[in-house]
């Protein structure tokens, strides 16, 4: 009787082994994949975040001048009114973060200052936010 119940023991494992071997790479690919549909989605969520941030920052500032003071922690360049600034992963300023935030300023004749501005982790574009402001109540 006791010879039986190993019998049937081994052939459920046997049956079983093949299954697991199936299973186990399919379940660790769904997990990385999840996994880094999750990254990306934090960090678009990142992207959002600062592109509001550059949003705000247009509307109180004056002119590209005015942002570069605010955004001095995070190594501003300036070249043609198009600021560059960066951002660790943390969002925090950072002069050699991987997050790049780029606010393109454009001064119409109207007294309007179009901008667009531009999130990119690593050099991939995850964001574009277009605003403006207009500049009448500055005196420029």
């Amino acid at each position: 009787m006791k010879e039986k119940q190993n019998f049937g023991f081994y052939m459920e494992t046997i049956i079983m082994l093949p299954v697991f071997m199936i299973a186990i790479p399919n379940i660790v690919r769904v997990f990385t994949a999840s996994y880094g549909t999750s990254r990306n989605a934090e960090r678009l969520t990142d992207a959002v975040i600062l592109a509001s941030n550059g949003a705000e920052l247009v509307l109180a500032s004056h002119s590209p001048e005015e942002i570069m003071t605010v955004l001095e922690d995070a190594g501003p360049e300036l070249a043609e009114n198009v600021i560059t600034a960066h951002f660790d992963d943390n969002l925090e300023m950072s002069k050699d973060g991987p997050i790049e935030m780029k606010i393109d300023w454009q001064e119409t004749e109207t007294d309007f200052a179009h901008t667009v501005i531009t999130i990119s982790y690593s050099g991939k574009e995850l964001y574009e936010l277009e605003t403006g402001r207009y500049l009448e109540e500055s005196g420029s």
